[in-house]
């Protein structure tokens, strides 16, 4: 039998703030600045730079995670699960996935979106990086 040793599950910091970059075709959620003023005939392509990010964790357990994601004046829950040495944290929410590499008291994330308006039919899709430091 093996001399194997569990590492320890880090308790992550609170509070982490930064910002993200993300390429969209179409203002796909209410993250977006332009969310609310784009017309659904008019999809393009945004590019979005240094986009404040603030991320809370609500509630941990062990490996287990609740989280808000706050831009532009809007809040979504998350839910995340880091692996067993709290090395990588994959993140999911209502249209997006993630997954954020856990470097000390700094993180990056890679993530994508997806939605589709009922009403329209129309599919919106991003593609994002978001880079966060622990606010200590």
């Amino acid at each position: 039998m093996s001399d194997q040793t569990t590492p320890e599950i880090r308790i992550l910091p609170t509070l982490w703030e930064g910002s993200a970059n993300s390429s969209t075709w179409g203002a796909i959620n209410e993250h977006h600045p332009g969310f609310h003023a784009e017309d659904d005939d008019a999809l393009e392509w945004h590019s979005l730079h240094n986009l404040h990010v603030t991320m809370r964790v609500v509630a941990q357990d062990g490996r287990n995670l609740e989280l808000i994601f706050r831009t532009n004046d809007h809040e979504s829950r998350a839910v995340g699960t880091l692996t067993p040495d709290s090395s990588i944290m994959v993140v999911a929410r209502d249209t997006s996935s993630a997954q954020f590499t856990i470097n000390g008291d700094s993180m990056i994330g890679l993530g994508t979106d997806q939605g589709l308006d009922a009403e329209s039919g129309i599919t919106r899709f991003a593609s994002w990086v978001t880079e966060l430091r622990a606010v200590l």
